[in-house]
């Protein structure tokens, strides 16, 4: 008497959580999450939706420093350091900064430019 059990061939073995979980792999799933958000057109704009988006990624993000580490060069001579991880579609920069211990800047306005960052590693405090 034939089987009424159909076999079905076994899955795709997921692969090991160490490659999807890893450091790196939730960087680059940054990047790719703010190129998807931005599209091929779009920079950072006043617009609420666009900006809270952007900030929810940036929050959920967390760093591990072996992830980004390739992208923090520092040179000491300068304040900081503007480190470029991607140049997005012409309209944006995801930057790595890097400060030189010691140095500050007092807050100030880039005219008609948008900016959300993240702190991803820090030994000083920030005064406002």
């Amino acid at each position: 008497m034939p089987s009424a059990i159909k076999h079905l061939s076994s899955p795709t073995p997921a692969p090991p959580k160490s490659t999807i979980y890893s450091p790196q792999a939730r960087f680059q799933r940054l990047i790719q999450d703010i190129q998807a958000e931005l599209g091929p057109n779009d920079g950072i704009v006043s617009s609420n939706s666009v900006r809270l988006r952007l900030e929810s990624l940036l929050e959920d993000y967390r760093s591990e420093e072996e992830a980004w580490q390739e992208f923090a060069f520092k040179d000491t001579s300068q304040t900081f350091t503007r480190n470029l991880v991607d140049k997005g579609n012409g309209n944006y920069n995801l930057l790595v900064v890097v400060w030189s211990p010691g140095r500050e800047s007092v807050i100030h306005d880039h005219a008609n430019s948008h900016c959300i960052m993240k702190v991803i590693d820090s030994s000083r405090q920030v005064l406002a």
